[in-house]
């Protein structure tokens, strides 16, 4: 929770393997969670999402990558 909490909007994150990406969009859902629940948050999906669960409560916290 504490390496994706502090990626804001616009900065670039490298996933080794996998691409450099841009945090478009940051959102929380339910836990669990949907793939409807994703939508209704970024209005489609992005080129990936980072997930992880909000520690004493019952929501994830989502960053859009793309």
């Amino acid at each position: 929770m504490a390496r994706f909490s502090g990626i804001g909007v616009g900065e670039t994150v490298s996933i080794p393997g996998y691409g450099i990406y841009t945090a478009a969009a940051r959102g929380q859902v339910p836990n669990p969670g949907t793939t409807n629940d994703v939508i209704t948050v970024f209005g489609g999906f992005p080129r990936a999402i980072l997930q992880t669960c909000i520690p004493g409560t019952n929501q994830m916290l989502l960053i859009a990558l793309n």
